[in-house]
């Protein structure tokens, strides 16, 4: 599983630092040894975090190639979910 904090620090520094969101991606098992599918989940923390602690979205992303980098899986994330 690969999981993406979106932090805020506050002028670079860790204290008072704020989650803004997160992305969980897992493998479902289905691809082959060249492209693999993923489901994603994305949740929003930061100034929703008291009224939507769970998952906003959700979606897969299939035949993905294995031998991009995983900034170009979050990258195809995002634009599947229409988040860019």
């Amino acid at each position: 599983m690969i999981v993406v904090k979106i932090e805020l620090l506050p002028k670079g520094r860790t204290k008072g630092k704020r989650l803004l969101g997160v992305i969980c991606v897992a493998n479902d098992g289905t691809g082959t040894s060249k492209v693999g599918s993923y489901v994603y989940a994305l949740s929003h923390a930061g100034r929703y975090i008291a009224t939507r602690k769970r998952t906003y979205k959700k979606g897969k992303v299939v035949n993905f190639p294995r031998h991009l980098s995983p900034y170009r899986l979050i990258a195809r994330i995002l634009k599947d979910a229409k988040e860019t």
